[in-house]
């Protein structure tokens, strides 16, 4: 009866600390997890804030690229100046800076601030009297030759 008494204690016993074992590994690998996934998180966050700040930085350029001196701008001038996009994203980033696009002149695609051509749009009379023409989808009408950038683009 003593060695059955002893073998249930030993049971008992060895279970116990089995138990404290399994215990204190997944305690150490709740903290790893925890660590690795708070450092994640600080990379993650690190990386937003870098692309918050060049995406912001990019509409800075734009803004000051688009208001100095000119109300439109040639998308080949604008790409000139801002390399590095494909045509798509360099589009989207003059949206997102508050620029909207117009077809001018021989159907070359032109862009501007729209706090610095709100009038174009509001007034087209005005507009066909300085001789600047916007077409329209189905305006088939073309200019003169002039470059509203002043140049060549």
């Amino acid at each position: 009866m003593s060695q059955l008494i002893a073998g249930a204690v030993g049971g008992v016993v060895a279970s116990f600390v089995s138990a404290i074992v399994a215990f204190i590994v997944a305690r150490r690998n709740a903290d790893a997890a925890e660590s690795r996934l708070r450092i994640e998180l600080q990379q993650a966050e690190s990386r937003l804030r870098q692309e918050f700040a060049m995406e912001s930085s990019l509409e800075v350029a734009v803004k000051t690229l688009m208001s100095k001196g000119y109300a439109l701008r040639s998308f080949s001038l604008i790409r000139f100046h801002l390399r590095g996009f494909d045509d798509d994203t360099l589009r989207q980033l003059l949206i997102r800076s508050g620029c909207i696009c117009f077809t001018v002149i021989d159907r070359v695609e032109y862009w501007g601030l729209l706090s610095e051509n709100e009038h174009i749009l509001m007034d087209r009379e005005a507009r066909e009297r300085r001789g600047i023409k916007i077409y329209d989808l189905a305006d088939e009408d073309e200019l003169g030759d002039e470059d509203p950038d002043g140049g060549a683009a």
